[in-house]
Protein backbone atom coordinates (compact mmCIF):
# COMPACT_ATOMS: atom_id res chain seq x y z
CA UNK A 1 0.00 0.00 0.00
CA UNK A 2 1.26 3.49 -0.87
CA UNK A 3 1.29 6.75 1.09
CA UNK A 4 -1.78 7.93 -0.82
CA UNK A 5 -3.78 5.00 0.64
CA UNK A 6 -3.58 6.37 4.21
CA UNK A 7 -5.18 9.35 5.98
CA UNK A 8 -4.10 10.77 9.34
CA UNK A 9 -6.67 10.34 12.11
CA UNK A 10 -7.97 13.38 13.94
CA UNK A 11 -7.01 14.42 17.49
CA UNK A 12 -3.55 12.89 17.30
CA UNK A 13 -0.36 14.26 18.78
CA UNK A 14 1.40 17.04 16.89
CA UNK A 15 3.78 15.85 14.20
CA UNK A 16 6.61 17.71 15.92
CA UNK A 17 5.95 15.77 19.15
CA UNK A 18 5.50 12.30 17.62
CA UNK A 19 7.48 12.09 14.41
CA UNK A 20 6.28 9.62 11.79
CA UNK A 21 7.29 8.52 8.31
CA UNK A 22 9.20 6.08 6.17
CA UNK A 23 12.84 5.42 6.93
CA UNK A 24 15.73 3.27 5.72
CA UNK A 25 17.39 3.74 9.10
CA UNK A 26 15.88 0.61 10.66
CA UNK A 27 16.44 -2.99 9.57
CA UNK A 28 13.27 -4.44 8.01
CA UNK A 29 11.76 -7.81 8.90
CA UNK A 30 13.01 -10.83 6.91
CA UNK A 31 11.97 -10.39 3.29
CA UNK A 32 11.17 -6.70 3.74
CA UNK A 33 12.30 -3.98 1.39
CA UNK A 34 14.47 -0.93 1.95
CA UNK A 35 12.04 1.15 3.98
CA UNK A 36 9.82 0.69 7.03
CA UNK A 37 7.35 3.11 8.61
CA UNK A 38 8.25 4.43 12.03
CA UNK A 39 7.13 6.69 14.86
CA UNK A 40 9.45 8.39 17.38
CA UNK A 41 8.42 10.64 20.26
CA UNK A 42 10.47 13.85 20.19
CA UNK A 43 9.12 15.13 23.50
CA UNK A 44 7.56 13.82 26.69
CA UNK A 45 3.92 13.68 25.58
CA UNK A 46 1.04 11.27 26.06
CA UNK A 47 -1.22 10.29 23.20
CA UNK A 48 -1.13 8.70 19.78
CA UNK A 49 -0.98 9.21 16.05
CA UNK A 50 -2.88 6.91 13.73
CA UNK A 51 -3.23 6.31 10.00
CA UNK A 52 -6.42 4.81 8.56
CA UNK A 53 -6.65 3.22 5.15
CA UNK A 54 -8.79 5.41 2.90
CA UNK A 55 -9.33 3.04 -0.02
CA UNK A 56 -12.78 2.57 -1.56
CA UNK A 57 -14.99 0.26 0.56
CA UNK A 58 -12.58 0.63 3.51
CA UNK A 59 -13.22 4.22 4.61
CA UNK A 60 -15.01 2.89 6.55
CA UNK A 61 -15.78 -0.76 6.01
CA UNK A 62 -19.57 -0.96 6.16
CA UNK A 63 -21.61 -4.02 6.92
CA UNK A 64 -23.43 -5.53 3.92
CA UNK A 65 -26.78 -7.19 4.52
CA UNK A 66 -25.20 -10.62 4.86
CA UNK A 67 -21.64 -9.99 6.11
CA UNK A 68 -19.16 -7.46 7.45
CA UNK A 69 -15.80 -7.11 9.09
CA UNK A 70 -12.35 -7.51 7.68
CA UNK A 71 -8.71 -8.21 8.42
CA UNK A 72 -5.45 -6.37 8.98
CA UNK A 73 -1.96 -7.85 9.11
CA UNK A 74 1.56 -6.53 9.22
CA UNK A 75 5.00 -6.61 10.77
CA UNK A 76 5.26 -4.60 13.97
CA UNK A 77 8.06 -3.85 16.41
CA UNK A 78 8.83 -2.04 19.65
CA UNK A 79 12.09 -0.43 18.62
CA UNK A 80 15.15 0.06 20.79
CA UNK A 81 14.52 3.12 22.97
CA UNK A 82 16.13 4.78 25.96
CA UNK A 83 13.78 2.83 28.26
CA UNK A 84 11.74 -0.28 27.50
CA UNK A 85 8.32 1.10 28.53
CA UNK A 86 6.20 4.13 27.71
CA UNK A 87 5.05 3.16 24.20
CA UNK A 88 2.97 0.69 22.21
CA UNK A 89 2.61 0.11 18.45
CA UNK A 90 -0.72 -1.30 17.33
CA UNK A 91 -3.16 -2.19 14.56
CA UNK A 92 -6.85 -1.34 14.81
CA UNK A 93 -10.04 -2.42 13.07
CA UNK A 94 -13.70 -1.55 13.57
CA UNK A 95 -12.91 2.00 14.76
CA UNK A 96 -16.22 3.62 15.68
CA UNK A 97 -16.11 7.21 14.40
CA UNK A 98 -19.15 9.28 15.38
CA UNK A 99 -19.00 11.51 12.31
CA UNK A 100 -17.68 11.61 8.74
CA UNK A 101 -14.10 10.57 7.96
CA UNK A 102 -11.41 10.71 9.02
CA UNK A 103 -11.69 8.77 12.28
CA UNK A 104 -10.11 10.01 15.52
CA UNK A 105 -7.56 8.51 17.89
CA UNK A 106 -10.26 9.04 20.54
CA UNK A 107 -12.45 6.45 18.81
CA UNK A 108 -13.01 2.98 20.21
CA UNK A 109 -11.85 0.00 18.13
CA UNK A 110 -10.61 -3.55 18.29
CA UNK A 111 -6.88 -3.15 18.91
CA UNK A 112 -4.11 -5.69 18.34
CA UNK A 113 -0.70 -4.53 19.46
CA UNK A 114 2.43 -5.03 21.51
CA UNK A 115 1.84 -4.29 25.17
CA UNK A 116 3.69 -1.56 27.04
CA UNK A 117 5.85 -3.99 28.99
CA UNK A 118 9.20 -5.79 28.79
CA UNK A 119 9.22 -8.54 27.78
CA UNK A 120 5.98 -7.93 25.92
CA UNK A 121 3.06 -9.95 24.59
CA UNK A 122 0.67 -9.52 21.69
CA UNK A 123 -2.56 -8.20 23.19
CA UNK A 124 -6.09 -7.90 21.84
CA UNK A 125 -8.16 -5.22 23.55
CA UNK A 126 -11.28 -3.16 22.93
CA UNK A 127 -11.03 0.55 23.66
CA UNK A 128 -9.71 3.92 22.54
CA UNK A 129 -6.80 4.03 20.14
CA UNK A 130 -5.13 6.82 22.12
CA UNK A 131 -4.94 4.59 25.21
CA UNK A 132 -2.58 2.23 23.41
CA UNK A 133 -1.87 -1.25 24.79
CA UNK A 134 -1.24 -1.14 28.55
CA UNK A 135 0.48 -4.05 30.25
CA UNK A 136 -2.28 -6.63 29.90
CA UNK A 137 -4.49 -8.11 32.56
CA UNK A 138 -7.69 -10.13 32.28
CA UNK A 139 -9.57 -6.95 33.17
CA UNK A 140 -8.14 -4.57 30.53
CA UNK A 141 -7.77 -6.95 27.57
CA UNK A 142 -9.74 -9.55 25.64
CA UNK A 143 -6.84 -11.93 24.90
CA UNK A 144 -3.10 -12.04 25.57
CA UNK A 145 -0.48 -14.19 23.84
CA UNK A 146 1.18 -17.01 25.74
CA UNK A 147 4.43 -16.11 23.98
CA UNK A 148 6.56 -13.12 24.97
CA UNK A 149 9.37 -11.38 23.12
CA UNK A 150 12.02 -8.82 24.01
CA UNK A 151 12.23 -5.29 22.66
CA UNK A 152 13.58 -4.91 19.10
CA UNK A 153 11.83 -8.09 17.91
CA UNK A 154 9.67 -8.07 14.78
CA UNK A 155 6.27 -9.78 15.06
CA UNK A 156 4.22 -10.56 11.94
CA UNK A 157 0.61 -10.74 13.13
CA UNK A 158 -2.91 -10.67 11.75
CA UNK A 159 -6.31 -9.85 13.26
CA UNK A 160 -9.50 -11.15 11.65
CA UNK A 161 -12.79 -9.47 12.56
CA UNK A 162 -15.57 -11.79 11.37
CA UNK A 163 -19.13 -10.48 11.61
CA UNK A 164 -21.68 -13.27 11.87
CA UNK A 165 -25.34 -13.06 10.83
CA UNK A 166 -26.29 -13.44 14.49
CA UNK A 167 -24.57 -10.13 15.28
CA UNK A 168 -21.67 -11.82 17.06
CA UNK A 169 -18.16 -10.78 16.06
CA UNK A 170 -15.43 -13.44 16.10
CA UNK A 171 -11.89 -12.12 16.61
CA UNK A 172 -9.01 -14.39 15.55
CA UNK A 173 -5.29 -13.69 15.95
CA UNK A 174 -2.56 -15.28 13.82
CA UNK A 175 1.23 -15.14 13.64
CA UNK A 176 3.68 -15.77 10.82
CA UNK A 177 6.96 -17.16 12.16
CA UNK A 178 9.60 -14.84 10.73
CA UNK A 179 12.39 -17.23 11.66
CA UNK A 180 11.19 -19.56 8.88
CA UNK A 181 8.93 -17.48 6.59
CA UNK A 182 9.49 -14.18 4.84
CA UNK A 183 7.22 -11.26 5.58
CA UNK A 184 6.19 -11.33 1.91
CA UNK A 185 5.26 -15.02 1.95
CA UNK A 186 3.54 -15.64 5.28
CA UNK A 187 2.30 -18.94 6.65
CA UNK A 188 -0.38 -17.93 9.12
CA UNK A 189 -0.85 -20.04 12.25
CA UNK A 190 -3.08 -19.47 15.27
CA UNK A 191 -1.31 -17.50 17.97
CA UNK A 192 -2.11 -19.23 21.24
CA UNK A 193 -3.93 -16.71 23.40
CA UNK A 194 -4.90 -16.60 27.06
CA UNK A 195 -8.52 -15.47 27.36
CA UNK A 196 -9.71 -17.23 24.19
CA UNK A 197 -13.22 -18.66 24.26
CA UNK A 198 -13.52 -22.40 24.82
CA UNK A 199 -13.75 -24.34 21.56
CA UNK A 200 -12.06 -21.73 19.36
CA UNK A 201 -8.70 -20.01 19.44
CA UNK A 202 -10.35 -16.62 19.41
CA UNK A 203 -12.70 -14.26 21.20
CA UNK A 204 -16.45 -14.01 20.55
CA UNK A 205 -17.69 -10.47 21.11
CA UNK A 206 -21.29 -11.52 21.43
CA UNK A 207 -24.43 -9.67 20.37
CA UNK A 208 -25.66 -9.69 23.99
CA UNK A 209 -22.62 -7.64 25.13
CA UNK A 210 -21.80 -10.25 27.77
CA UNK A 211 -18.21 -11.23 26.94
CA UNK A 212 -16.66 -7.78 26.50
CA UNK A 213 -19.17 -5.69 28.42
CA UNK A 214 -20.27 -3.71 25.36
CA UNK A 215 -21.95 -4.37 22.04
CA UNK A 216 -19.70 -5.68 19.24
CA UNK A 217 -18.42 -3.47 16.42
CA UNK A 218 -19.79 -4.65 13.09
CA UNK A 219 -18.15 -2.00 10.85
CA UNK A 220 -15.59 0.77 11.06
CA UNK A 221 -12.15 2.02 10.08
CA UNK A 222 -8.86 0.11 10.15
CA UNK A 223 -5.22 1.09 10.24
CA UNK A 224 -2.18 1.38 12.49
CA UNK A 225 -1.00 3.68 15.26
CA UNK A 226 1.78 4.52 17.65
CA UNK A 227 1.00 5.46 21.27
CA UNK A 228 3.51 7.05 23.65
CA UNK A 229 3.76 8.47 27.15
CA UNK A 230 7.46 9.34 27.21
CA UNK A 231 10.20 10.88 25.06
CA UNK A 232 12.48 9.05 22.60
CA UNK A 233 10.28 5.96 22.10
CA UNK A 234 10.43 4.16 18.73
CA UNK A 235 7.92 1.94 16.91
CA UNK A 236 8.08 0.36 13.45
CA UNK A 237 5.72 -1.20 10.89
CA UNK A 238 6.09 -2.99 7.55
CA UNK A 239 4.11 -5.03 5.01
CA UNK A 240 0.64 -3.90 6.12
CA UNK A 241 -2.18 -5.72 4.31
CA UNK A 242 -5.92 -5.12 4.68
CA UNK A 243 -8.90 -7.18 3.55
CA UNK A 244 -12.67 -6.83 3.70
CA UNK A 245 -15.19 -9.52 4.54
CA UNK A 246 -17.56 -10.14 1.65
CA UNK A 247 -21.04 -11.69 1.60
Amino acid sequence: MAEIDWTEADDGLAVASLLGGVTAGEAPPPGGGTFVYGFRSASAVTGARALATNQADYYPITTPASAGGGSISGAIKRGLSTVTTGFAPLFFIGAQASGPPPPSVLDNAYILGLEDNEPHRVVLRKGRITDGVPAATAENSLMRSMTTESIDTWWHIMLDMIVNLSGDVVLRVFRNDLTTNLVTNPVWEDLEMEGANDGINGFIDDALAANSGSLPYVSGYLGFAGQVSEQARRMYFDQIVTARQLP
